[in-house]
């Protein structure tokens, strides 16, 4: 249920990106750009959360270049 929940936060910023794109008044763009950030503060949440109850793996990070460099 939480992997759904995460593809339509997923698709609700695609929404709201679209129309930020499509309006031209800056009170709709505003509410739009909010909005999408809020469901993407959700989203990435949601991802934490399933890698925290190994529900899902976590991606392959980039490797410190201050630790190598020593």
């Amino acid at each position: 249920m939480l992997l759904q929940t995460g593809f339509f936060f997923g698709v609700a910023v695609t929404y709201y990106n679209a129309a930020l794109i499509a309006s031209m008044r800056a009170d709709i763009s505003a509410h739009c750009q909010k909005a999408a950030l809020d469901s993407l503060w959700i989203y990435s949440r949601i991802g934490k959360d399933m890698i925290d109850n190994q529900w899902m793996e976590q991606p392959p990070q980039a490797d410190d270049r201050k630790k190598l460099d020593d």
